[in-house]
């Protein structure tokens, strides 16, 4: 039975929850606190057994009112400082992908994140979930009892292919360009730092309105501005590529005649 007791200064009420459903408050009166085997819940998080109320409450923490009756304050639970992780698997994806979230916590707690997730809320104590991020968002997974919170937080990067499509090419002037009577070549290089390494060609067109050879890895392709090639899709950008094109009649080696560069323009997409 639980029955309103008014106090004097007020205390401020903390919600809680018995064995039997029944609903307490700091400032109530809840009698019957005999041997039993119903516990009380503070925060849906932090439980406290009957017998250590009554222990603690009669080391002075609060004053019984009468035999069967005592008031519950909230220095009468001494519950332990929360627990609470959270994981992101996997912590990188390609935007429009999805990663899981799982957790695990003393209690139940909150899932939420530094940009609007309506999917995110109350959660159970253990469990796991699956986001669609459209940008780099951390997530936090808090857990908190009357005295104390415990948040862990764990951050997924999106990668995003560019906007624009990405040139690769090189000066004629470069130290690894070449020419002969017929063709005219350039080595352009491509730094792994350069780009993400989830990052791989999708198609390749000719820079100008000319035909190349391109070669890059493993693979031989022709190139023009014409028809997009898929010949390297999937291939990492970075690396050598060496552009070879066929001499203009009236392009000559060593004449200014000659294109200043040779390039081809890629596309790129995004790998897990």
């Amino acid at each position: 039975m639980i029955t309103a007791l008014a106090l004097k200064p007020k205390i401020a009420i903390v919600r809680a929850w018995c064995g039997t459903g029944e609903a307490l408050s700091i400032g109530d009166t809840f009698t019957g606190l005999g041997v039993g085997t119903n516990s009380i819940q503070l925060m849906d998080e932090c439980f406290c057994s009957r017998k250590q109320i009554v222990s603690r409450l009669e080391r002075g923490i609060s004053k019984a009112i009468n035999r069967r009756a005592i008031v519950l304050s909230v220095l009468a639970f001494g519950c332990a400082t929360p627990t609470a992780s959270l994981h992101a698997t996997p912590n990188e994806v390609c935007a429009g992908s999805t990663a899981r979230l799982d957790w695990k916590g003393s209690g139940r707690g909150q899932l939420s994140a530094d940009r609007p997730d309506l999917s995110l809320g109350p959660v159970s104590a253990e469990g796991s979930q699956s986001v669609r991020p459209k940008a780099t968002t951390t997530y936090r997974f808090r857990v908190s009892n009357l005295l104390s919170v415990k948040t862990s937080e764990a951050t997924v990067n999106v990668i995003s292919t560019p906007d624009k499509p990405v040139t690769i090419g090189a000066a004629i002037s470069d130290r690894t360009a070449g020419c002969d009577s017929q063709h005219v070549w350039v080595t352009a290089r491509v730094p792994p730092e350069a780009w993400d390494t989830h990052l791989h060609v999708d198609t390749v067109v000719s820079g100008e309105n000319r035909q190349y050879k391109v070669q890059h890895l493993n693979t031989t392709a022709d190139v023009t501005e014409s028809a997009p090639s898929g010949a390297f899709r999937n291939d990492p950008i970075a690396g050598e590529w060496r552009l070879e094109t066929t001499l203009r009649p009236d392009e000559v080696c060593g004449k200014p005649s000659l294109p200043r560069s040779l390039a081809i323009v890629a596309t790129l997409r995004c790998t897990e």
